[in-house]
């Protein structure tokens, strides 16, 4: 799932309201009273300047032709032309007739509330009966061009894949304008990852724009396919964190990014570990801050940072607390552990093991009374979630503390069941820097951030995700991520 970078950002600015002076029409109801008043206005004038009634009339000819011209040129319907032609045409009618007689009298006044209250009955009628034509338009358009479309497509797959009598079902747009989606019934014995390896080659075929490309995803059945195209980099920009924060739970899932198709990258430790790799400078400690930040906002996880990196992530979550205090109305901080040491990361991965192992048993009725075999996570109960920056110091190959690499892969092996759980980062998903096989194997949950080399991405997702290549998220903030269920 490729996603957009979030960034904290904020805008105070206060904008005034302007002041709106115009009438604004109703409907078409609104729009009949409006041309009766105009008439009237018109024809009272005229009145009072003894204008000749044989101008109106030879305006209301002229008047009434050209739309009869105009109306056509556009392809206005039939009914909807004659009914503009009509209103011109009974309208210069009136005035010609009020000229020559007068405007207030009480047979152009009833005669002109008739035709007004004519005009007004018709025209919503009429507006539904276009907009029904329009629309039936509008459907015919598009289904002519996801027939072109599927077509297309089928002499593509056909042509670059060697997929030969693939059928288009369904061609989806998608709500921000910045791609579409494909469902595909493959030929038997074709399988959607026969597709995943020909997805540069789709991507070139397309001419698609340098952060766009084609992910391929299982269908309704094991010979279908889904085929995401993105054709406008929706991922250029940055996009802000949202201003929504309100209670979480981390029994559900919680937003970690964007993706190309504008919907929200979805992710949940409850039930699984992660593990976040990147390069220098690809947004990998944003994105550690992006989810510090929702697990802040749930109710029943406690957060504790292992940084030994000088405090770096942790420092921001605790400065608030720091310099305000209690009395400042900061009365504890987001992250309620922080280890910036070997020896206090050590202290607290062993806490976490005899909280794991306190809990197997010392809740065991609360389990039973779930109806569950894991323990019910509540306020009073709640997990912890130990965020792990540059885990290479702790659990890496050269950790100074091979016992704090161990307690990581314990904690992640046996803590899933009772609340405790891993969110680990790391320059690489190799073995210097997580040298234990398990805390990769553990994490259901990977993000792949900015890289340089195609292979760092095949360590972390596996060499048969040949779809994942670094081209497709070329900025800071930019990455891949892989969400267990």
């Amino acid at each position: 799932m490729e996603r957009a970078r979030l960034t904290a950002m904020t805008n105070n600015a206060k904008k005034s309201t302007p002041v709106e002076w115009t009438t604004k029409h109703s409907g078409p109801t609104h729009a009949a009273v409006n041309i009766a008043g105009g008439a009237l206005s018109l024809a009272s004038v005229g009145y009072l300047a003894h204008v000749d009634p044989i101008w109106a009339g030879a305006a209301t000819a002229a008047t009434t032709v050209g739309t009869l011209i105009a109306e056509s040129l556009q392809g206005t319907a039939g009914v909807t032309r004659l009914y503009r032609a009509a209103c011109w045409a009974g309208t210069g009618s009136w005035v010609t007739y009020a000229l020559a007689t007068s405007p207030w009298s009480g047979d152009a006044l009833g005669s002109l509330i008739v035709g007004t209250l004519g005009m007004g009955l018709l025209a919503p009628v009429l507006s539904r009966r276009e907009r029904r034509a329009a629309e039936r338009e509008r459907r015919a358009v598009v289904l002519s061009r996801r027939a072109r479309t599927g077509d297309e497509w089928s002499a593509r797959l056909a042509r670059v894949c060697g997929i030969r009598g693939a059928q288009i079902l369904n061609i989806q747009t998608w709500p921000a304008r910045t791609g579409y989606s494909i469902d595909v019934d493959l030929p038997g014995g074709t399988t959607w990852r026969s597709l995943a390896g020909s997805v540069d080659a789709l991507a070139s075929d397309l001419r698609l724009p340098i952060g766009c490309g084609v992910e391929v995803t299982a269908g309704a059945h094991r010979g279908a396919a889904v085929l995401h195209v993105s054709t406008v980099n929706a991922l250029i920009s940055e996009q802000p964190f949202p201003a929504d924060y309100s209670p979480l739970t981390v029994n559900n899932p919680f937003g970690v990014g964007i993706r190309r198709n504008g919907e929200t990258a979805l992710m949940e430790v409850r039930q699984s570990s992660t593990l976040v790799i990147g390069q220098k400078g690809s947004g990998k400690s944003n994105e550690l801050h992006i989810i510090t930040a929702q697990l802040a906002r749930m109710v029943d996880v406690l957060v504790w940072h292992i940084d030994l990196s000088g405090g770096r992530l942790s420092l921001p979550w605790l400065w608030a607390w720091h310099e305000r205090g209690p009395d400042g109305g900061v009365p504890n901080p987001p992250v309620d552990w922080v280890a910036s040491t070997s020896p206090e990361a050590l202290r607290m991965t062993e806490a976490a093991l005899r909280i794991i192992k306190v809990r197997g048993t010392a809740y065991r009725a609360l389990t039973r009374g779930a109806d569950s075999t894991d323990l019910p996570i509540s306020p009073t109960l709640p997990e912890i979630v130990i965020v792990v920056d540059e885990g290479a110091e702790a659990a890496g190959e050269q950790a100074k503390s091979p016992q704090l690499r161990k307690n990581l892969s314990e904690i992640q092996r046996i803590g899933r069941g009772v609340g405790v759980n891993v969110v680990m980062s790391a320059l690489r998903a190799t073995a210097d820097m997580v040298a234990d096989t398990n805390v990769k194997a553990q994490s259901a949950n990977r993000i792949g951030m900015r890289v340089s080399d195609p292979q760092e991405l095949a360590y972390l997702f596996g060499w048969h995700h040949q779809s994942v290549h670094p081209e497709d998220a070329p900025w800071p903030g930019c990455g891949f991520a892989a969400a267990g269920q």
